[in-house]
């Protein structure tokens, strides 16, 4: 039991700050290996994050290049054939050469295959003689309209097989130019297990999937199976909330994954994952070296305050015994400590000597000077408070007023869209981005027809509300965050596309030149009657020693282009980057 009024007797000033010390030292320690392990926790996971990215933009370049390759070798296949290569020869020999090629076919004008590889049909018939016609296919129609290789849209095939491939087709011409035929090769995309190394101790797992969101390929660890729509997958959903090439974390109920999504030149999404556990790995010699380090650091901390505690409480000791027979009453008290006391303790006995006397003078001057600054504090109190809402609001007027003049600085007054400012570092920021991501860049340059006899008729005030309805209508075609419509000068506008190749360029030109039609804004001089556009396109993927000029430059050519063509219409300038051999 214990006694009423019973208290713990303290504890000696050296086994206090032996005790103090040594638990500081074991903090300290254990600060330093908590550190130590973070650090390596940090280093592994950057190095996991910086290896999940070397490897998505591997994976994306090797599946543009499994593309490409195969798309070229087609290409000079087609250039053989139209220059008199026996097919019978050249198609065994190429499919041999290209193992991605799962059957190759040549077509002539009507869409019946003449010649094939491989020559038999899996029931052992020869294809020649089965009067297989792809006439109806679209890579077909697409081949013959095209005077370009034309990579299709994943399908499953039918006649040769039902494998899921990527159909490669261009159009043959015969001596006088004339159209008498087509080339076309299936793709095999069960190859990119190989390419990319699909294997059962592989950490990575691997998804290609196209702008359906349908899968093309997927790791042997995956349940997906080629074609499944995975739209409703919520690592697809996750991985699109993150801008291309960052990572993203996806929290599952038995694994969380580090995932990262990049795009291929094709338009498909490569997407690469791995198990975040991974981070954790630590080998047991970590964990035993880290136990190690402190225990060790643990006994020299005690050794260590054993010898300060004692250096600091011994001389600490004699004073308060000294200071124990010390009259405080007398104002100048005197503490006799022995001959042997070190000089810092005799100095401080000296100045506890004066404090003493000192202490009951200042203690009364020190009442009235905190009464003093109580009320002096009080009015500077309520002084601060005045100061302060005063700063406030004039803080807010200014913020206002600059975030105001911002947004003026960088849009036009009349239009409402972006002016030349904004244009120009917008274009120079999708520049870089798309020359470092090997994207097309897209500029359209936009002019009024005949404005200027509109202004003369209708007045200027007309004009400006044609130039308003008509910037609105450019406005309202420009759907994504990173399109940038601008108002250029006078009548011209500016349209930027980034991550825009040619097909959707003049797509987009047609668009906007239709819209504008559909104002039906009355114009005498117009044509037909009405306010309409010319549209000049240029389309270029961008180097990084290159210029955007260049780029605004073939689009005001293309402009001129369409405007001496009879206006009310758009023309694309020629790419500027084509297929080698191919005009």
């Amino acid at each position: 039991m214990y006694r009423i009024g019973w208290r713990r007797p303290p504890r000696r000033l050296e086994t206090q700050l032996s005790l103090a010390l040594t638990l500081l030292a074991m903090g300290v320690a254990t600060i330093v290996a908590a550190m130590m392990l973070r650090v390596l926790h940090s280093a592994h996971e950057q190095s996991l994050r910086s290896s999940l990215q070397d490897a998505a933009h591997v994976t994306a370049d090797a599946v543009t290049r499994f593309v490409e390759d195969h798309r070229r070798a087609v290409a000079a296949a087609a250039i053989a054939i139209e220059h008199g290569t026996d097919q019978a020869t050249l198609l065994p020999a190429l499919h041999q050469a290209y193992p991605g090629l799962l059957t190759m076919a040549v077509t002539d004008a009507t869409g019946t295959v003449v010649a094939a590889s491989p020559t038999l049909t899996p029931s052992g018939q020869p294809v020649t003689q089965q009067g297989f016609n792809i006439a109806d296919r679209p890579y077909f129609v697409a081949a013959r309209q095209s005077t370009d290789v034309h990579v299709s849209e994943v399908f499953r095939g039918r006649g040769l097989g039902d494998d899921v491939i990527v159909a490669l087709a261009v159009a043959l011409q015969d001596e006088q130019g004339a159209f008498s035929g087509v080339l076309q090769a299936a793709l095999d995309l069960t190859q990119l297990g190989e390419i990319l190394g699909d294997t059962a101790d592989d950490p990575y797992s691997y998804v290609v999937i196209d702008n359906h969101d349908r899968a093309i390929f997927a790791s042997s660890n995956q349940t997906i199976q080629p074609l499944d729509s995975v739209a409703d997958r919520d690592w697809l959903a996750t991985g699109r909330s993150v801008p291309s090439g960052d990572i993203f974390t996806l929290e599952e109920a038995d694994t969380d994954w580090l995932g990262i999504f990049m795009p291929s030149a094709q338009g498909w999404t490569v997407g690469i994952g791995t198990p975040k556990a991974r981070l954790y790995q630590y080998g047991p010699g970590t964990l035993v070296a880290t136990g190690l380090l402190l225990i060790a650091v643990s006994l020299m901390a005690w050794l260590l305050a054993r010898w300060l505690a004692r250096r600091v409480s011994r001389p600490v000791a004699h004073v308060a015994r000294a200071m124990a027979k010390a009259d405080l009453d007398d104002p100048s008290p005197s503490i006799q400590l022995p001959a042997s006391g070190s000089s810092e303790v005799q100095d401080l006995v000296q100045s506890l000597q004066t404090l003493l006397t000192r202490l009951a003078d200042s203690h009364t001057r020190l009442k009235e000077a905190l009464t003093r600054e109580s009320s002096a504090r009080e009015l500077l109190q309520i002084e601060m408070e005045d100061r302060e809402q005063i700063i406030k609001a004039r803080t807010l007027e200014l913020h206002e007023a600059n975030m105001a003049l911002e947004q003026l600085s960088r849009q036009d007054g009349l239009t409402g869209l972006g002016n030349r400012r904004l244009l120009d570092e917008r274009l120079e920021l999708a520049w870089e981005n798309c020359a470092r991501d090997g994207e097309w860049l897209t500029v359209v340059l936009v002019d009024i027809d005949h404005f200027k006899a509109f202004n003369d008729t209708y007045g200027h005030q007309a004009g400006d509300q044609a130039l308003k309805q008509v910037a609105r209508a450019l406005q309202r075609c420009t759907h994504r965050a990173s399109d940038l419509a601008a108002r250029y000068g006078g009548e011209e506008f500016c349209i930027l596309l980034p991550r825009t190749a040619q097909d959707g360029a003049e797509r987009f030109a047609e668009h906007i030149v239709e819209a504008v039609r559909q104002l039906a804004i009355i114009h005498g001089g117009g044509i037909n009657g009405l306010v309409t556009i010319s549209a000049g396109v240029a389309t270029q993927r961008p180097e990084s020693s290159g210029s955007a000029t260049d780029l605004i430059g073939r689009a005001d050519a293309a402009l001129y282009q369409a405007k001496a063509r009879g206006r009310d219409r758009w023309v694309c300038a020629k790419s500027l980057q084509l297929v080698a051999g191919r005009d």
